[in-house]
């Protein structure tokens, strides 16, 4: 992506060549121009609710459907989970620990 030049260091010819190279945002032709109506012509229903303010967009972000939680609270509750996780792992009681043919000798130091 080529870097943007300030208004001061650029042509009118440069604009010019410019806005034909841009494929995005060709120029309106003479026949789009003379087909050109105002807005309140083309949608008089939508212009009038407009003019009378019943025509709004929503402000700021939409609502989430999901409810946040506290960082906090997530982390009581990761910790309680690894907690029990480990508890039931050195009791013998988790499946993890079945797999193994000593599961005791897998989780002490050496």
């Amino acid at each position: 992506m080529r870097k943007l030049k300030t208004l001061k260091s650029v042509t009118e010819t440069q604009v010019r060549e410019m806005i034909l190279e841009d494929p995005d945002a060709p120029e309106a032709t003479d026949r789009q121009l003379r087909r050109a109506v105002p807005f309140a012509e083309a949608f008089p229903d939508l212009a009038a609710r407009a003019k009378d303010g019943l025509v709004r967009r929503p402000t700021g972000r939409p609502r989430s459907e999901k409810k946040k939680t506290s960082v906090s609270s997530r982390y009581v509750w990761t910790l309680m989970f690894w907690r029990s996780f480990g508890a039931q792992v050195q009791a013998g009681r988790h499946a993890s620990t079945r797999l193994c043919a000593k599961p005791d000798s897998a989780w002490r130091a050496k």
